[in-house]
């Protein structure tokens, strides 16, 4: 099972965290208003979600897209 589920909708990209794993490191290492949550799913603007998820791999977490 992933750590991290992605969706890409064009400008917007959900980060979904599924493990406890994923949501302590966000809760770590990404600042978010709740605004930015729809539902489970941690929305960033596509020109962002690049950088989010390079550091999510660098951290050894499982993304699944």
């Amino acid at each position: 099972m992933p750590d991290f589920l992605i969706a890409d909708h064009g400008s917007i990209v959900w980060i979904v965290p599924v493990s406890a794993a994923a949501h302590e490191w966000l809760d770590e290492n990404a600042a978010s208003e709740p605004w930015q949550w729809q539902g489970d799913a941690l929305s960033v603007e596509h020109r962002c979600a690049s950088d989010l998820i390079e550091a999510i791999e660098a951290a050894g977490l499982d993304i699944s897209q």
